[in-house]
């Protein structure tokens, strides 16, 4: 019988003939389980892939699957932060081009009232702007108005007038650091207040004779259709002082983050203006851009960026 039974396994194969014994006995066909499990070469040697299905998975499947979802996170989240830095970034410079268009739009009024005084030209003494506090320099036009610090000058006659009672004026330009903060931060403030006696010892005149235009103390800031005629006179203004000294020393814009100093200053629309201004009544000789170690006269390398 044992001989029998091998022959016949040799000739139909083992399971071939463990179905047929189990058949005729009654049993059930055993399942791909089971057989994995008691002859597994045999079923290899038919079908490789049936008992796979069967194996436990190892820690090194475990290991591999874990690194796949954790690269995918990995790369979802750096796409997530891609998106979001180029979308603040275009929201950003969108914010800047609207501010940019909307001064070029006013600038554009203001330069078809060239050599027209819209309103008075008001200055502040430079020993008495050199002793502001940041506090007092937030008080603006009216502030310093109100408490007798600003001289006014009503008509271009009386510019002229006063440049003749050796009178001289200083003209700061700026890119303001902030949108929602009024004029130059401290770092501007602290080098206009080094530029002012930079400027009177190298040009060997006396800070009791010397007088300050910044915006935001000679430009109202209250009521709107003042300070409209004051901006459009901005060209007199600019075109009628004895110097302009540019102020860009390195700071940061507090709402964009934006780095500031000399190559933003040449890109802003009213500093352009201010400076055409000024060039062509004076020239280049009384250009300045402060520096800590001494005021520079500006080249023509520097009025070919800015014209």
């Amino acid at each position: 019988v044992g001989a029998g039974w091998r022959r016949e396994t040799t000739s139909r194969g083992l399971l071939n003939q463990l179905a047929i014994y189990r058949s005729g006995l009654g049993q059930a066909e055993m399942q791909d389980v089971e057989l994995c499990q008691l002859h597994r070469s045999e079923m290899d040697s038919e079908d490789p892939t049936v008992c796979l299905r069967f194996e436990p998975i190892t820690n090194d499947v475990y290991l591999v699957a874990l690194i796949v979802v954790v690269s995918l996170l990995v790369v979802a989240a750096f796409m997530s932060g891609v998106a979001f830095v180029v979308s603040t970034a275009n929201a950003k410079r969108r914010l800047l081009k609207e501010k940019e268009d909307a001064l070029e739009n006013t600038v554009t009024k203001g330069l078809a009232t060239i050599r027209q005084l819209g309103y008075p030209m008001a200055l502040i003494g430079a020993k008495d702007f050199m002793n502001l506090n940041s506090e007092e320099l937030q008080r603006c036009h009216e502030g310093l108005r109100d408490i007798g610090l600003l001289r006014v000058l009503d008509t271009t006659e009386e510019i002229s007038y006063f440049h003749n009672m050796e009178n001289v004026i200083v003209f700061f330009s700026y890119h303001w650091p902030s949108w929602n903060r009024l004029g130059p931060d401290d770092v501007q403030r602290h080098a206009m207040v080094h530029s002012l006696h930079l400027f009177a010892e190298k040009n060997g005149v006396d800070l009791e004779h010397v007088w300050v235009w910044l915006d935001i103390i000679s430009i109202p800031q209250k009521h709107r259709g003042i300070q409209l005629l004051a901006i459009n006179s901005l060209y007199v203004y600019a075109y009628s002082v004895d110097a302009l000294i540019i102020i860009a020393p390195e700071t940061v814009h507090q709402q964009t983050g934006q780095e500031l100093g000399i190559d933003s200053y040449k890109n802003r629309v009213w500093t352009r203006v201010e400076q055409v201004a000024h060039l062509s009544a004076h020239g280049i000789d009384s250009l300045y851009y402060y520096t800590p170690t001494g005021l520079e006269v500006v080249d023509k390398k520097w009025l070919m960026d800015v014209i």
